[in-house]
C-alpha cells in the first residue's frame, strides 16, 4: 500500500444577488502576482462536516478571489485515501479503493485498486515524466506530461491535468498558461474563465479552463478544462467543510494551514465520453514531509510497453 510506503497515518451566500453582473477583466502577464477581481459586497456562511452553517461578516469579490489564492497555494502536499465509484461511458459501475500522493512542484502518484487490493490503475508524475501501468492490460505507457496534455482529450489526460495536488484538492483560478481571467455572475454564482493561448503562436486568446464559485462555500465547486472552445472534463468539488470541523482521524493538518480553509469530503472527476470517478475522502493528511520514494512505480518488465502520446492519440482507455 502506497500510505505504508509513505510512513504517513496515524461557503459564499448571495444576499439578494449583486447589483453588477459582469466584472472587468484582469489580466497579468507571466510571473507577475495575481490580480484581484472588483469589489462587489457579498454574504457568507461557513459550514460544518454536518452540514450545518453559520453566518459569517460580509465579504468582497477580491477578499474572495484573494483568499482562494492564498488558500491554494497554502497546499504544500497532500496524502489521501479514498472510496472509488467508476462509471465508464458504457454504463459500467465499479467500486474500487484510492491512495494518493502529492505535493505542489505537480509530483504525484495516485493508485486504484479493486476490492481485493489488485492495481487497476497506478499512475506517477516525477519532474514531469508520467509512467501510467495498467496491469488488467500489462501495459506500462510512459512520457513527457506537458506533451500528454495536448497530445488529445481523452479521459487520460484529463486525469493527468486534474492530479496536480492543488487542482485535486484545493484549485485556484489561474493555470501556468494563462495571462487573463475574467469574471461574471451566473444565477447566485461567480464564474471565473481564464484565458491564453490554446496554442504556440497563436494570437487570440481562448478559454483554457473556467472555475464557478458557489453561494454556501469560500472555495470553487466545480473547474472546467476546456479544449477549442469546448468542455472536454471537469472536476467538482463535494461537500466543503472547514478542516477544524472534519471528524477527529479522518483529517490531520500540518504547518501553514488555516483550520478554516475548505476542504472537499468528495471530488467528481467526469470525461465528456460520461466516464465518471469519484472519489470520497476517507483519510486525509495536509503539508506533512514526504518521503524522497514515495513516487517510486514499480515497473513490470514483461509488460508491453508504450510512448505515452502515442497510446493518447490511439484513444487509448484508462480503464478497460
Amino acid at each position: 500500500m502506497l500510505f505504508l510506503a509513505c510512513g504517513v497515518f496515524d461557503s459564499t451566500h448571495a444576499a439578494g444577488g449583486c447589483a453588477t453582473p459582469v466584472i472587468p477583466r484582469v489580466t497579468r502577464s507571466a510571473g507577475q502576482p495575481l490580480s484581484t477581481l472588483p469589489t462587489i459586497p457579498v454574504e457568507c456562511s461557513t459550514r460544518s462536516f454536518s452540514g450545518q452553517t453559520s453566518l459569517a461578516a460580509p465579504i468582497n469579490r477580491a477578499a474572495l478571489i484573494t483568499s482562494i489564492d492564498r488558500n491554494s497555494k497554502s497546499l504544500k502536499t497532500v496524502i489521501a485515501r479514498f472510496d472509488v465509484s467508476l462509471a465508464t461511458e458504457k454504463g459500467k459501475k465499479f467500486s474500487l479503493n484510492g491512495s494518493y500522493v502529492g505535493e505542489a512542484t505537480g509530483n504525484f502518484r495516485m493508485r486504484l485498486m479493486g476490492p481485493l487490493g489488485i492495481t487497476a490503475a497506478d499512475i506517477a508524475c516525477i519532474d514531469g515524466r508520467v509512467a501510467v501501468v495498467l496491469p488488467t492490460k500489462n501495459q506500462l505507457m510512459e512520457g513527457d506530461i506537458g506533451q500528454a496534455l495536448t497530445a488529445g482529450n481523452s479521459e487520460l489526460p484529463l486525469l493527468l491535468a486534474a492530479c496536480n495536488a492543488r487542482d485535486l484538492f484545493i484549485p485556484t483560478a489561474w493555470t501556468s498558461e494563462a495571462v487573463e481571467r475574467r469574471g461574471k455572475n451566473q444565477e447566485d454564482k461567480l464564474v471565473v474563465s481564464v484565458m491564453g493561448t490554446a496554442s504556440e503562436g497563436a494570437e487570440e486568446l481562448s478559454c483554457l479552463r473556467r472555475y464557478t464559485i458557489a453561494p454556501d462555500s469560500r472555495a470553487i465547486c466545480l473547474q472546467e478544462l476546456m479544449a477549442d472552445g469546448r468542455r472536454f472534463g471537469c472536476i467538482e468539488y463535494l461537500g466543503h467543510v472547514q478542516l477544524h470541523h472534519w471528524p477527529e482521524g479522518m483529517m490531520k493538518m500540518g504547518p501553514g494551514l488555516d483550520g478554516k480553509l475548505e476542504f472537499p469530503k468528495a471530488i467528481r472527476i467526469s470525461h465528456a465520453s460520461k466516464m465518471t470517478l469519484e472519489l470520497s475522502m476517507t483519510h486525509v493528511v495536509l503539508n506533512t514531509h514526504l518521503p524522497n520514494d514515495c513516487f517510486d512505480l514499480k515497473k513490470p518488465d514483461n509488460f508491453k510497453h508504450r510512448e505515452l502520446v502515442d497510446a493518447i492519440r490511439s484513444g487509448e482507455k484508462f480503464i478497460p
